[in-house]
């Protein structure tokens, strides 16, 4: 009946634009409406569920029958149409019993998409009735989502994960699985070209456009904790956290009041809170699954119950599918630019604040964050670093940088810099450090980039290496130092014949600014961040920033918190750039940030099948040969298919990803 609709609006949109007949279209639209009162009252009622939805429907049919009747402009018939497909998808779903909820409609929706889900406004993707699906390996963090719509006010709107099994009794306890809700709230709208399915190609869109927008971001516990005046534009954060009363402006021009946690202590839930829901509004849930490291492979199965007070309005299937192979060690850097702290906010927590951001880095795939402390000053924060998890083997080093040197009485410039290059290397080789990359001057250019000649070749000649963010094309950091920088931090779009340059001077070379963080466009950042890396020749992306709120108006510069909850009060031309929002015992997630993620992810998953590849190119076996031989062909072809250029979804790419890596797996097994 839904595709018989379907086809049936394309016949009226020819009959409107062949006759210009309002009159017939509808007619044709009353008439699709009485189909659709027949074929409810044929589906049976067998379920509480279902004793619900028909009467509703009947009724949600007869309101769209008015409209039709009543429509006569092109608006109208087209809000008509919309609604009798709205209407003939729900019965669909009653009649094959997808429905199953009381009082609200679940619908299983694309997790890391461009594709907003806004609070206030009809869902137009997303699928009815399906179980939430994850795939993931062992030690893998990985999300799904669903959204809810109203059908009429639900209090105390919560919902209960149950534990996961497989039919032979493996188990994934509730305490891996984190539910948390989407937010949207008010930020400027950026600069163009990321909305929706546009990639952005050239630019960075991160600029002020001065217009507020409600976007889907955040990730909360306590949906309390930020709330929205949709009239009046503005976002208000709950201080004292989740017991808290105080709720401030976020949202105004004037900035933020408060410098440290006593002016503006600020936290989230641990575990998910109940919220409301009203009538006729969405709610986007976001649920996170940590595969424990020693998960069998196999199908783990659970539920989601979601309730209003203590009513269960329905459950929800949970699968969990978690693969039979690990990840073998990335071939790519992981990488993100990192502020310590704000020492004046956190006081005498900004150590523990720091190992809190770095758990959640790692947690998100990040092995290269920018090292920000001075080794000398701080070793304790490199414990910290080390104890979350991050690399402490390479360090890409901006705590002590070689042109903050001055020429002393007893040496020359040159001489200070070798030999305070060499205490801090003689520092980081104590921590068991192999390779330092000290920062150059950031985005330099011309003669300010070109002057930096001789400070680096002082840090190499006593065993540092160097690296610093720049850009391509004539004069740019290849020309100009392409001998002698150990790591090109690159802006923009990636070029394939950049990063051919660069290795052939066997230099790395990393991707940013494409684009900075700041953008609500979980996609973007997967896609720009991940694959594309693959199919250009990067080394890994090294995106500026994790979180970034400099420049409130008034504040002094290294002042990043708590300006950086407000998108409104800069005096430069950016947004504020989060991956990630402070809070004062750790950091809210977003959408992008999970993005990000992904596109890490996706360059481990290409590391897994790479080197099944390298393993298996020389086996003797009939259909291991096959197996790798499909697998290169699928790889040859997709290097050359620009994944933004040819819209490719990225789901798809790593679920054809993961059967390569099964095919050779089952091929070796079945020899």
């Amino acid at each position: 009946m839904y595709l018989k609709l379907l086809v049936f609006i394309m016949l009226i949109q020819v009959v409107s634009i062949t006759n210009g007949s309002e009159l017939d279209v509808n007619d044709m639209l009353v008439e699709h409406s009485h189909e659709l009162q027949t074929h409810l009252a044929s589906v049976p009622v067998k379920t509480k569920s279902d004793a619900y939805w028909k009467p509703w429907l009947n009724a949600e049919l007869k309101r769209v029958n008015q409209a039709v009747v009543a429509a006569r402009t092109d608006k109208e018939q087209d809000e008509a149409r919309a609604s009798l497909l709205k209407v003939d998808e729900l019965i669909a779903a009653l009649q094959t019993g997808r429905l199953g909820f009381d009082k609200c409609i679940v619908r299983i929706v694309k997790a890391i998409s461009n594709r907003r889900i806004y609070p206030n406004s009809p869902i137009s993707s997303g699928i009815l009735g399906a179980p939430l699906l994850v795939v993931a390996t062992p030690g893998e963090y990985e999300s799904a989502s669903f959204a809810i719509t109203a059908e009429e006010n639900l209090p105390n709107l919560t919902v209960k994960l149950s534990a996961l099994s497989t039919r032979n009794g493996e188990t994934i306890p509730p305490t891996f699985l984190d539910m948390k809700v989407v937010k949207a709230w008010y930020q400027d709208e950026g600069g163009p070209g990321y909305i929706e399915d546009t990639p952005a190609f050239t630019f960075n869109p991160v600029s002020y456009t001065y217009k507020k927008v409600l976007v889907p971001e955040l990730l909360l516990h306590d949906d309390s904790m930020i709330r929205v005046d949709l009239d009046k534009q503005q976002n208000y954060i709950k201080l004292g956290g989740p017991n808290g009363v105080d709720y401030i402006c976020i949202s105004d021009k004037k900035g933020v009041p408060g410098k440290t946690i006593k002016d503006f202590l600020v936290y989230d839930a641990k575990t998910l809170l109940p919220t409301n829901l009203d009538a006729g509004m969405n709610k986007q849930f976001w649920l996170t699954v940590h595969v424990p490291e020693n998960s069998v492979a196999g199908i783990y199965e659970g539920s989601i119950s979601i309730f209003s007070e203590s009513h269960l309005l329905g459950t929800l299937p949970l699968k969990i599918r978690v693969l039979p192979f690990r990840f073998a060690p990335s071939r790519y850097m992981s990488g993100l630019c990192h502020y310590a702290p704000d020492k004046e906010y956190y006081g005498d927590k900004q150590i523990e604040q720091y190992r809190k951001e770095n758990e959640n880095m790692v947690a998100h795939s990040i092995q290269d964050a920018i090292f920000r402390f001075d080794i000398l000053k701080n070793p304790e924060a490199f414990e910290m670093r080390k104890a979350a998890g991050m690399n402490c083997k390479t360090i890409l080093y901006s705590g002590w940088r070689p042109d903050m040197v001055k020429k002393t009485k007893d040496r020359d410039l040159l001489s200070e810099v070798k030999r305070l290059t060499k205490k801090h290397l003689e520092a980081f080789r104590a921590q068991g450090v192999e390779t330092v990359y000290f920062y150059g001057k950031d985005e330099g250019r011309g003669k300010v980039l070109k002057s930096q000649t001789e400070t680096w070749n002082a840090v190499h000649e006593v065993g540092g290496k160097m690296f610093v963010a720049g850009y391509y094309g004539k004069n740019g950091n290849y020309d100009l130092m392409g001998d002698i920088q150990d790591l090109f931090q690159c802006a923009g779009y990636p070029l394939r014949d950049e990063a051919k340059k660069w290795h052939s001077k066997d230099h790395k070379i990393l991707c940013y600014a494409n684009p900075q963080s700041g953008v609500e466009a979980p996609d973007t950042y997967r896609r720009n961040y991940g694959l594309l890396l693959w199919q250009n020749e990067y080394d890994g992306p090294l995106d500026y920033i994790y979180h970034w709120g400099m420049a409130q108006r008034g504040a002094k510069i290294g002042a990043r918190f708590p300006c950086v909850w407000n998108d409104f009060c800069r005096i430069e031309k950016y947004k504020q750039h989060n991956f990630v929002y402070p809070t004062s015992d750790g950091v809210i997630d977003t959408m992008a940030w999970e993005g990000y993620r992904e596109a890490a992810d996706d360059l481990r998953y290409m590391s897994t099948l790479l080197d099944f590849i390298d393993v298996n190119s020389n086996s003797h076996l009939p259909a291991v040969q096959r197996a790798v031989s499909k697998a290169k062909a699928y790889l040859s072809d997709l290097k050359e298919r620009e994944i933004n250029v040819h819209k490719l979804d990225m789901d798809i790419l790593r679920t054809n990803i993961i059967d390569l890596i099964l095919d050779i797996q089952n091929s070796k097994e079945k020899n």
